[in-house]
């Protein structure tokens, strides 16, 4: 446990940001300001001195870290926090601490694979799987697989900056169907009624009992079979 010096410093550091501030630190600007503006430029150097010493015994390490912390807190220019002395008082403290910026570093990680994975158009993120052929079922599997759903459009100024994106002559699945009762087509994730639709000239054609899936052509929209293999087209979030 006391090997993971990276984060019970962080810890200590915000935990006493907390405690002493009045509020949580709820993003790296807070720590920024509470502390000077040097935190995250000088913790490198503190970690490295940390690291040095990480063959000491468990107890010389543990009576050590406080004076170790308190160093570090002064060379970040937080000087002004109290830290704590007795580890075993403040074992629940510490434990608190930790699970808050475990919280907070699982929110980043999201961030960090939502900015790497996905693109912004206009609000929100979407995934273009321009190389990727799945039938219907399978697309929101892959979608599922990246963090999202098959997408769907807010309305006709989002539909046209996604198909922008689009490769011309390309049909793109949405999660759009009507499986459930043929002509009432509803939002896969959520179940409920579509509330923007934009259908190609003639659509929904519905010759065929087997044509449930919406795909997204030319900037419109048309009913497919489901089982034919489409490309994909993602979105991160769940506002539709």
């Amino acid at each position: 446990m006391y090997k993971l010096t990276g984060i019970l410093i962080l810890a200590i550091i915000t935990g006493n940001i907390n405690g002493s501030q009045g509020g949580p630190v709820k993003s790296p600007e807070d720590l920024e300001t509470h502390c000077k503006g040097k935190a995250f430029t000088m913790l490198g150097t503190v970690l490295d001195n940390l690291v040095a010493n990480q063959d000491c015994d468990e107890r010389d390490e543990l009576e050590s870290l406080p004076e170790a912390i308190a160093n570090a807190t002064v060379s970040v220019g937080c000087e002004n926090l109290t830290v704590p002395k007795d580890f075993t008082e403040s074992a629940r403290w510490m434990e608190n601490a930790i699970t808050h910026l475990e919280s907070q570093l699982a929110d980043l990680m999201v961030l960090l694979k939502l900015r790497m994975t996905y693109e912004k158009v206009n609000s929100r993120y979407f995934y273009f799987g321009h190389d990727v052929s799945k039938n219907w079922t399978e697309a929101e599997s892959f979608c599922a697989e990246k963090g999202g759903h098959l997408a769907t459009f807010q309305d006709e100024k989002e539909l046209i900056a996604v198909t922008a994106k689009l490769n011309p002559d390309t049909r793109y699945w949405t999660a759009v169907n009507d499986i459930a009762k043929k002509g009432e087509f509803k939002y896969l994730d959520t179940g409920l009624p579509v509330s923007y639709l934009k259908w190609s000239p003639g659509e929904p054609d519905d010759w065929n009992e087997e044509m449930h899936c919406v795909v997204l052509f030319h900037g419109s929209m048309r009913v497919n079979q489901c089982y034919h293999e489409r490309r994909v087209i993602c979105q991160a979030d769940n506002e539709i």
